[in-house]
């Protein structure tokens, strides 16, 4: 998986450089901007010139879109400026169309589709849409104050989430699939993919997320454990060669850039499954993981092997509980192929 971390433009303060720290990570393979009509026309210039210097460090530049209408499809226009930066293709993340229902949101969100996939072709863009699941909209704040009073009617309904988007996918052959987990999460659906969504995922849009919350700390991934699971439980990340977007916003930027970049470094690797021997307790001890004594259903270890990291059935050493429910582990430490082998070793003697 290649990881991009994913924000608005018009959120960043000019001190906050986001892109300088990007371009020296090792574990960050791109961005992904919001494409507003606010930032597709006032923040062209950045998204140019953004796009420009990603690929030119051999990193990804890919778009955010809004609910694409009639009166706003004109913001795709714009991406022909873009997409000559980016090597000639831009992916595209895309919300579903938004009704009084969710029957009216399926048939508005067929004719954007069309109106999108017209509009594509008719000026030339090569751009890969990637439709995103949404889940149940819980409260008025994600929209503007100005448009607050309309949207009461949509509050506490469901939207079109994993469960129904099959039927949209067998529609358009073409159509890529964005599994915001967080949105699955909260919705509290199963933790399964159909195989035509398996075929389709080309992102996963990552952030912290529990059954009455979504974007709980507007953005990092901070408490990943179930989003973790979730990510193994659905798909092979071994082979998976699609993008994992780390949302994130504003307020997670902090005054100091570069630690905000390493929290999310870490972040990667854990979504990635690195081997971390250690496990550090929230009164600062640390202590040599539990191994599996059996091959685990859960996140696929084999017998003496680690765990995958936040497995659900990893033992807690202090305490013997499942290390997910007992609330004594702070994070983990030592990653090194070395440390592994010697502990492996060392349990097995």
């Amino acid at each position: 998986m290649k990881y991009l971390i994913g924000y608005i433009p018009s959120e960043l303060d000019a001190n906050r450089d986001i892109l300088e720290y990007v371009l020296k990570s090792s574990a960050i393979d791109g961005i992904e901007v919001n494409f507003s009509e606010r930032e597709a026309v006032d923040f062209l210039e950045y998204n140019i010139d953004l796009a420009s210097r990603l690929n030119a460090n051999g990193k990804v530049y890919q778009i955010h879109l809004p609910e694409i209408r009639e009166d706003n499809v004109h913001i795709l226009g714009q991406l022909k400026h873009i997409i000559p930066k980016t090597g000639g293709q831009i992916n595209a993340v895309l919300h579903h169309a938004l009704g009084s229902s969710v029957e009216e949101d399926m048939a508005l969100t067929y004719e954007m589709l069309d109106r999108v996939y017209a509009y594509l072709k008719a000026h030339d863009l090569n751009v890969v849409i990637h439709l995103e699941n949404l889940n149940v909209i819980r409260s008025l704040d994600i929209f503007p104050k100005d448009k607050q009073p309309s949207m009461k009617h949509i509050v506490g309904r469901e939207r079109i989430n994993i469960d129904r988007i099959d039927a949209v996918l067998k529609a358009y052959p073409e159509l890529k699939l964005c599994l915001d987990i967080g949105h699955v999460i909260s919705d509290n659906l199963k933790f399964a993919l159909s195989p035509l969504q398996r075929e389709r995922v080309g992102n996963i849009h990552i952030h912290d997320a529990d059954e009455q919350a979504d974007h709980k700390r507007n953005g990092t991934c901070t408490d990943i454990r179930r989003i973790d699971a979730f990510a193994k439980s659905v798909l092979n990340l071994e082979t998976y060669t699609g993008y994992g977007v780390v949302e994130i916003a504003k307020v997670n930027l902090g005054s100091n850039m570069e630690e905000t970049i390493q929290i999310l470094e870490k972040e990667i690797k854990l979504m990635e499954g690195k081997h971390y021997v250690e496990v550090v307790f929230t009164d600062g001890e640390k202590m040599t993981r539990d191994q599996a004594l059996e091959d685990c259903t859960k996140c696929g270890a084999a017998v003496g092997e680690f765990h995958q990291s936040y497995c659900e059935k990893e033992i807690c050493p202090l305490c013997g509980k499942y290390l997910s429910e007992c609330n004594h582990m702070e994070g983990y430490a030592i990653d090194s192929s070395e440390a592994v082998t010697e502990a492996v070793a060392s349990k097995s003697a």
